[in-house]
């Protein structure tokens, strides 16, 4: 896994030493075509005039319906699909915005291989635009791992539940035709789980909230320190009252809680950390390392 040090665009997407980038499947709130040309390029290891003359499709992308369909000349060998779920059907209901920014990708040692040798999924804080990954981007972070097909350990765990979230995805949201994701049926050969296997950091929220699956996961003891941050904060959660500060409080036992806040952007939550949640947080604001 790797956590750790300041990752470009083409860092991120590029494939491991004698390997090809083979096939890539891609989702987000928004995108800009000139970062999806970018990871493109050092995905496939070719740049937009050669892949135009190939022909051959690396990658489906999953954005939100808000966005306009960007069409696959402008970026060569990435189809960008169109939600197709009927405006009364209850998968269009509940995924009323797509917000996850997640890369699941396949490397070969064989160029244009269907089945690969080596997954690596990519969870991003921000989206697939210049604000996140340009040179005077936002503040975001990225997670990264990586897994052989079949392993079965933490790592392909992890890779396996990103892999049914994007498959849900496509057949009930995001349908295309059996020819644009032909590979994709040896993904899921290689990435559907049989026997035990270790249960997956990867979580989404199609199913459950994230604050029900992270208090599952949350340790209730060993640890000292909370550290929570986010660009903006709901202050109610329901219609009991609760706001994300009061159930983040009831994560552990830890003797110190860190907020990492912008209060300039963070909504209703600036006036709540003046009230009683102050005494149990410490407040801190984002600054530029540089």
């Amino acid at each position: 896994m790797s956590g750790v040090g300041r990752h470009s665009i083409e860092s991120i997407f590029a494939p491991p030493q004698e390997m090809y980038g083979t096939h890539m499947l891609l989702c987000g709130m928004s995108a800009d075509p000139i970062v999806l040309e970018s990871i493109m390029e050092a995905f496939t290891g070719n740049v937009a005039a050669t892949r135009r003359q190939s022909a051959n499709l690396s990658g489906l992308l999953l954005l939100d319906a808000s966005n306009r369909i960007i069409p696959n000349s402008q970026v060569p060998g990435l189809l960008h699909l169109q939600v197709s779920a009927p405006d009364n059907s209850h998968w269009k209901a509940r995924t009323s915005l797509l917000h996850a920014k997640v890369a699941l990708v396949g490397f070969s040692s064989v160029a244009f291989a269907t089945m690969p040798e080596l997954f690596r999924l990519v969870v991003s804080t921000g989206n697939w635009t210049s604000n996140t990954f340009g040179l005077d981007g936002e503040i975001d972070m990225v997670w990264i791992t990586e897994a052989a097909p079949n392993s079965k350990g933490q790592d392909w765990s992890d890779c396996a539940a990103a892999f049914q979230f994007f498959d849900r995805l496509l057949n009930k949201l995001y349908r295309s035709d059996g020819k644009q994701g032909h590979w994709l049926d040896k993904w899921r050969e290689s990435l559907t789980a049989t026997g035990r296997v270790p249960k997956p950091r990867f979580i989404h929220s199609l199913d459950n909230t994230f604050l029900k699956q992270i208090k599952e996961r949350f340790p209730s003891q060993g640890f000292g320190i909370l550290c929570a941050g986010s660009g903006f904060y709901e202050s109610k959660l329901n219609a009991k009252g609760s706001t994300i500060l009061s159930e983040l409080e009831k994560l552990g036992t830890p003797k110190v809680r860190y907020l990492v806040v912008n209060q300039k952007r963070a909504g209703i939550l600036a006036t709540d950390l003046g009230e009683s949640s102050a005494a149990r947080w410490t407040p801190c604001a984002p600054k530029d390392p540089l």
